[in-house]
């Protein structure tokens, strides 16, 4: 495959469907091994399978630093290390915020904030231990603007 990412292994997470699913085949058609994850599985096969080219299905939990060092052990398997990663993945909780109790708090805060600094942090050891420069892209809500009744 050609591109002008093409040598290139991208990490798309939270990429089973929506933008990170986009943001995968935009990344495949420019040539990239995109390694398209998710917490779920079949959704994330589903969606490599329908970018097709070198796009590989991994699940993943970003919030369990053991699911996250597995996801980075086969990326290194598959394609000899990340050079791109778009952090993607996240809660989006459509309800009121009375209805939010301590536990689902802590879930948001563990995949949105804690989970990307996990996946970070792993891509860009990664990178360093392979004197790769790469690049990260966080993608993030715009609803701290304004806010949309029931999505705490």
């Amino acid at each position: 495959m050609t591109g002008r990412l093409a040598g290139k292994a991208a990490l798309v997470t939270g990429a089973a469907q929506g933008i990170g699913k986009a943001i995968a085949a935009r990344l495949a058609a420019d040539g990239a091994t995109v390694i398209v994850s998710d917490i779920n599985a079949e959704g994330a096969k589903t969606a490599a399978a329908s970018i097709g080219g070198k796009a590989k299905a991994v699940a993943a939990d970003i919030s369990d630093p053991a699911s996250v060092k597995a996801l980075f052990a086969e990326i290194q398997a598959l394609t000899g290390g990340v050079d791109i990663l778009v952090n993607n993945a996240s809660i989006v909780p459509f309800i009121a915020w009375d209805d939010v109790d301590l536990d689902h708090w802590r879930k948001i805060i563990d995949v949105n904030l804690t989970g990307t600094f996990i996946v970070t942090r792993a891509a860009t050891d990664q990178m360093r231990a392979s004197n790769k420069a790469g690049r990260v892209i966080s993608i993030a809500s715009n609803t701290f603007f304004a806010g949309t009744p029931n999505m705490a």
